[in-house]
């Protein structure tokens, strides 16, 4: 073999090594994006379903016992029910439940606001704006990254690096034009 033959030779290997170092570098880059992407999906749905404040645990509290009061506060009998004659007397028709939030209603309110309490100590509840305003934050952070995704993924199918796409890939990213990729 001729020294330009191996010289040659050495050239191509070269060459195949670093083409293979980058395709592994862009793939290496691709998947340290997805991971990002995965992380910040994974923060946005927990402040998603992060429980809510303990102002609004409350209101929700009233609203569910203010309903439950007035419906058994119908239902309940009241003193006249047991005034009545014998021939005409009949026992009322409600059920412990409606007797109980009738006459009971402050205290089943207060009993139940302390456990409402209680189980915020230990959580941090957001206001609905606050929530909304965290997840307009991770949409705007995750369509950053979906874009940097896609520009990663078109510079390499511009070196002949094919790069599958996901298949969940947000189309406002696949679709951007180039000139609003990072």
């Amino acid at each position: 073999m001729s020294a330009n033959s191996a010289n040659l030779k050495q050239k191509v290997a070269t060459s195949l090594a670093s083409a293979r170092s980058a395709a592994r570098d862009i793939a290496r880059g691709v998947e340290e994006i997805r991971s990002q992407l995965l992380e910040v999906q994974e923060r946005r749905r927990a402040a998603s379903n992060a429980p809510v404040d303990i102002e609004t645990s409350l209101q929700r509290l009233d609203k569910y016992l203010d309903r439950l009061t007035r419906l058994a506060g119908e239902r309940a009998p009241g003193p006249k029910a047991f005034m009545q004659s014998p021939p005409s007397y009949r026992e009322p028709n409600a059920g412990y439940s409606d007797i109980a939030f009738a006459y009971l209603d402050d205290l089943i309110r207060e009993r139940m606001a302390s456990g409402i309490k209680e189980a915020h100590a230990n959580a941090v509840g957001l206001t609905e704006s606050e929530r909304e305003e965290r997840l307009r934050a991770f949409d705007r952070d995750i369509l950053d990254i979906e874009l940097a995704e896609e520009s990663l993924i078109r510079a390499a199918e511009a070196a002949n690096f094919p790069i599958q796409r996901r298949a969940a890939a947000d189309p406002r990213a696949v679709l951007a034009h180039d000139k609003v990729l990072p």
